[in-house]
């Protein structure tokens, strides 16, 4: 049975978006392998984060998971963070705590949300 349009362009859509974002779903040889961020700073840059974006992004992560830098950045968690600051959703996908941290930090950028 043939797949619907819909679900043929959402599909190419997705891998169009996964390359712009520099993630490869081929997997690597193990000897090839990246090393992964360690600091949030580098899933920042990893990411493709910059100026007052990249710095909001460490800030709020610093106050909002201090404790949880290694194993964030180890398990990929701040990737998925970065990429919604990186496509300017990380208020809406904050809970309210984050949500006032961020308005905390940047209240000219969040006070109005």
């Amino acid at each position: 049975m043939k797949e619907p349009a819909a679900v043929i362009i959402c599909r190419l859509e997705a891998e169009r978006e996964i390359q712009n974002l520099g993630f490869n779903p081929i997997p690597k040889e193990d000897n090839m392998k990246e090393e992964k961020p360690k600091t949030y700073q580098e899933v920042a840059e990893k990411i493709g984060l910059r100026g007052h974006t990249a710095r909001i992004f460490v800030q709020y992560m610093m106050q909002r998971w201090p404790d949880e830098e290694v194993n964030f950045c180890e398990d990929g968690y701040a990737e998925e963070r970065a990429l919604c600051f990186l496509k300017g959703m990380e208020f809406c996908k904050s809970d309210l705590y984050g949500q006032a941290i961020l308005k905390r930090l940047y209240p000219e950028v969040y006070a109005s949300r």
